[in-house]
C-alpha cells in the first residue's frame, strides 16, 4: 500500500472520522419522501443529514459527542438548524441525550453534548456505558489526577519530590501528545485517564524512556495501525511489552 492509500481521518486532515457510520434503519426507513405511504412520519431528508453525521462519530455502543459547530460546518447548515434537526430525531427516539455540561460521570471532559444513538431500544443506557467502560475506563479531567504533591507524600522510594514532579509532569506531556496522535492516525478516541497515565509513568521510571523516545516509538506503531487499518492501542502499555 502506498502512502497516498493510507487512509486519513479527523478534522486536521479534513477526513471523516472514521471508515463508516451505522445509522439506525428505523431512520433511514421513516425519512420523509413525497409521494410516498410514510410522508410525514420521520426526518427530513436534511435532518437525516444531519442524524447521520451525528452517528459517523459513534463509538460500538453508539455513544458520540461531536460539537454542534462541527456538524452544522459538515452540513452545510448553522448551529440552530442542527439543534432543532437532533431535538426532532430525539423525539422520534432515534437518540437519547446522555450528558451535557460534562453532568455524566464518563463524560465529564465533554463539555457538550452526549448522546446515544439508538439502534435497539432494548438495550439498557447504562449497560451500554459498563460496556464503554470495559474498553476504555472514564476519563477524568485535569483536577482528578494526583497532584506531585500526593505522588511524593505516596513515594516510598528513594526518588527526590522533584524527580517525581518532573517524572509526572512527562507522563501527562506524553499521555496527551498520544491520545491526539492516535486520533489523528486513525479518527479513534484515546482517552487520559488514571490508567494511561500510569502507564506512561511506567515508561519514563521503569524503562527510562525520554520523551522523544516515547514519540518516535509510539508514531512507528500508529503508522502500523493506520497503514494495515488495525485499532491502535488505548494507551502507552504497549512500550512495556
Amino acid at each position: 500500500m502506498s502512502k497516498e492509500d493510507v487512509p486519513s481521518f479527523g478534522k486536521s486532515n479534513n477526513a471523516p472520522p472514521s471508515f463508516f457510520g451505522r445509522v439506525p434503519t428505523r431512520a433511514t426507513w421513516d425519512v420523509k419522501r413525497p409521494g410516498k405511504r410514510n410522508k410525514g412520519k420521520g426526518l427530513n431528508f436534511g435532518d437525516y443529514h444531519i442524524l447521520t453525521i451525528l452517528c459517523a462519530y459513534a463509538n460500538n455502543q453508539g455513544f458520540t459527542w461531536p460539537n454542534a459547530a462541527t456538524i452544522a460546518e459538515l452540513a452545510g447548515t448553522d448551529r440552530p438548524n442542527v439543534t432543532r434537526a437532533l431535538s426532532r430525531a430525539e423525539k422520534l427516539g432515534y437518540i437519547e441525550k446522555v450528558s451535557k455540561f460534562r453532568s455524566h460521570p464518563k463524560w465529564r471532559h465533554v463539555m457538550g453534548t452526549v448522546w446515544r444513538v439508538i439502534y435497539d431500544d432494548r438495550l439498557d443506557q447504562e449497560e451500554l456505558i459498563d460496556g464503554m467502560n470495559a474498553e476504555d475506563p472514564a476519563p477524568v479531567i485535569e483536577e482528578d489526577l494526583p497532584t506531585v504533591n500526593e505522588v511524593a507524600e505516596s513515594d516510598t522510594g528513594n526518588q527526590t519530590s522533584q524527580d517525581g514532579e518532573e517524572e509526572l509532569a512527562l507522563a501527562l506531556v506524553v499521555s496527551r501528545w498520544y491520545a491526539r496522535a492516535a486520533e489523528d492516525a486513525t479518527g479513534e478516541l484515546r482517552l487520559v485517564n488514571p490508567r494511561a497515565v500510569e502507564l506512561a509513568l511506567q515508561c519514563v521510571t521503569d524503562r527510562g524512556l525520554s520523551k522523544e523516545q516515547v514519540i518516535t516509538r509510539a508514531e512507528a506503531v500508529l503508522a502500523e495501525c493506520r497503514k494495515q487499518r488495525r485499532s491502535t492501542p488505548p494507551h502507552l502499555g504497549f512500550l512495556l511489552n
